[in-house]
């Protein structure tokens, strides 16, 4: 049970390592497009299968990447999608899309089931009243750690919040970023978390990086 935050700058790909690799899964080296043999996502039926990562908020701008990002190192990927016919790019890059939300059990042991750890980046920046952030923040952490509890083999969670949640009187995004933080590490023994607070996100773009100097 952990947090992380800070300016440094962190891999996705180096962090989710770590994270299966805390939960006891395999760690996979090669990409998948150098892997020999047919099937979904090019593994050959006679080699181990990759470790399974599951994401909500995969259609957001760090959940798409990291879906990306994840798939390029050779995990295999599930996402818990509310509207998939609107993001076909997601299956053309071979993730195993789940119709669903955070609010439905049933969908949710689909999402979990088989995953060595699921990375929870659903939520919403947008609001006007605390029941606003609340219903995504907050509540969608409610039922993603009791899915998890309830699961035979529990995955790890990788919890992604924000640095606001250190200063939750600031505003409604951040009081209900700081809540949903307490409802995981409410959870105690009974969920193996990590906590991830980005200071700050923005594309590895070369326009972007001007405005850096």
């Amino acid at each position: 049970m952990s947090y992380r935050a800070g300016a440094q700058k962190l891999s996705a790909t180096h962090l989710v390592r770590q994270v299966v690799a805390r939960a006891g899964a395999p760690d996979v080296h090669q990409r998948v497009g150098d892997r020999a043999g047919s099937g979904h996502g090019g593994i050959g039926l006679s080699e181990p299968a990759a470790p399974l990562i599951a994401i909500t908020g995969a259609t957001g701008f760090i959940g798409r990447n990291l879906c990306s990002r994840l798939r390029v190192s050779g995990f295999r990927v599930r996402a818990l999608v509310r509207s998939p016919g609107q993001v076909p790019w997601l299956a053309r890059a071979g993730i195993d899309i789940l119709p669903g939300d955070l609010a439905a059990p049933p969908a949710l042991r689909q999402l979990l089931a088989g995953s060595a750890a699921v990375i929870h980046c659903a939520g919403t920046v947008r609001g006007r009243t605390p029941a606003d952030f609340a219903s995504a923040n907050v509540l969608g952490c409610q039922h993603l750690v009791q899915a998890i509890k309830d699961s035979d083999t529990p995955p790890r969670l990788l919890a992604l919040s924000s640095l606001a949640a250190r200063e939750p009187q600031l505003s409604h995004y951040a009081a209900s970023k700081f809540a949903g933080e307490q409802v995981v590490s409410a959870s105690g023994d009974a969920v193996a978390w990590t906590i991830l607070r980005p200071p700050a996100v923005y594309p590895a773009t070369a326009n972007c990086c001007r405005c850096f100097g």
